[in-house]
């Protein structure tokens, strides 16, 4: 059963409680969108509820899904005064989307015990204190853009062995292994203060990477043996990194974008002195 009361067209009055609904107890999904005076949902009666999305409930405070075991998807993006009143989401131990977009949260973030997750949204939460991914083996994207988890680190990144699409920009975070990520596609890095990155373990050739702004940036190497085909790697504001590793020096040249003119592009024959190993 799925019941949709989305205003995100302005048609209708605002909804300032869920009276109406706490009683649908067979619901599996519900949506509400753009309620501006919807104070508070709780939703304990509606245990079945399998999908949740409260969107752009600018005075949403408090949501509680305590009680739904059976949640598989949660998105609460920009409901902007949710953050400290969402339940602990430990025991959802089945959500596989969790979208927490501008959502005021000023504390530390553990979802260890979520580990169903597929994709995980937290971008645009400027104050928190801390990010825990342990076991989250199966997760696939992760938005953690315009934040600061780098402040304080994250904890079990390296064991999200399944991203296909990441977004730290704007985080803080100093460093990150790229090469425990082989199923990668799609980076975005940009203005953070990485020294060293490596792409060489990563096979997708068609691999998108913005890391723009890293000032820090001295080494670089995409030589992952079979990038032979168009590459987006954009390097402008890296004002340290001079060097470029890559399979094939002429097809780089020759095809290529780069956004940075005072970037070389040599072969894993040549690595600059001190990256990477070398003396």
């Amino acid at each position: 059963t799925i019941l949709n009361v989305d205003n995100s067209a302005g048609s209708g009055a605002s909804m300032s409680s869920i009276q109406g609904i706490a009683g649908f107890t067979n619901l599996e999904e519900l949506y509400i969108g753009s309620h501006s005076t919807l104070g508070s949902l709780n939703l304990s009666n509606i245990s079945n509820l399998k999908i949740i999305s409260a969107v752009w409930c600018l005075q949403l405070s408090s949501i509680d899904v305590s009680s739904h075991s059976n949640l598989e998807s949660l998105n609460l993006k920009n409901s902007s005064n949710v953050g400290s009143g969402i339940s602990d989401l430990s025991v959802n131990t089945n959500l596989d989307y969790l979208n927490l977009w501008n959502t005021g949260i000023q504390t530390s973030l553990d979802f260890s015990s979520n580990t169903k997750l597929t994709y995980l949204d937290i971008h645009g939460n400027s104050n928190i204190t801390g990010l825990d991914l342990t076991g989250l083996d199966l997760l696939e994207e992760l938005y953690a853009h315009d934040t600061s988890v780098g402040d304080s680190g994250i904890t079990g990144f390296d064991e999200c062995t399944s991203l296909q699409k990441i977004n730290l920009k704007n985080s803080n975070t100093p460093s990150i292994d790229p090469t425990v990520y082989t199923n990668l596609s799609w980076i975005n890095l940009r203005n953070n203060s990485y020294s060293s990155l490596d792409f060489s373990q990563n096979p997708d050739y068609n691999l998108f990477m913005n890391l723009q702004d890293n000032t820090s940036l001295t080494c670089l190497r995409v030589d992952n043996g079979s990038n032979w085909s168009n590459q987006e790697v954009h390097t402008s504001g890296c004002s340290s990194l001079n060097v470029i590793v890559v399979d094939n020096i002429g097809h780089a040249n020759n095809n290529w974008q780069n956004d940075n003119p005072g970037i070389t592009f040599e072969d894993s024959g040549n690595i600059p002195s001190g990256c990477f190993g070398q003396p």
